[in-house]
């Protein structure tokens, strides 16, 4: 799907099982990746769009430039901060039982016109091939239908 306006969004760093998700708000869909550091999650975001068929119009050098000027934190960053900042409770240690995520988002707004253009071309293409079954199997049928009388003509010359 041809997308024609987006926004990322640097969602900060959770853990899955507190990560809020995100609002598609006024967006026609949201892609939320996740990694290590921002480079990472930005392109598991882009990949689950293009899986997803939305064409994300982000260039590699405007890919690093966001990565670049992101300053926010890696996920190895956090982890030394929370063991310091939590050492007196190493057996309540969540990073113990659970690996942080950097999580980002991208929301996609795609050409409304366009897809509905696409998807009367692809009603007319499954229209116009199951015309194309039901002709072939008029013609299927017409040809038995001659070799049928063929085969009783010829039994009437026979006899």
């Amino acid at each position: 799907m041809r997308v024609i306006n987006f926004q990322i969004e640097n969602c900060g760093i959770h853990f899955s099982d507190y990560f809020q998700g995100v609002d598609v708000r006024d967006w026609d869909a949201v892609f939320v990746g996740i990694g290590n550091d921002f480079a990472e999650a930005l392109e598991s975001a882009l990949e689950q769009a293009a899986d997803s068929g939305y064409e994300v119009p982000l260039t590699e050098e405007e890919q690093e430039t966001l990565v670049a000027e992101d300053n926010s934190a890696t996920v190895a960053e956090y982890q030394e901060y929370y063991e310091d900042e939590n050492q007196e409770d190493d057996e309540d240690n969540i990073l113990d039982v659970e690996t942080p995520w950097l999580h980002v988002a991208v929301y996609v707004e795609v050409d409304k016109e366009i897809e509905d253009l696409l998807a009367k071309i692809s009603r007319l293409e499954a229209e116009v091939e199951r015309l194309k079954q039901e002709r072939k199997t008029e013609v299927q049928q017409a040809y038995l239908a001659g070799m049928q009388s063929a085969r009783m003509e010829e039994e009437l010359f026979e006899n």
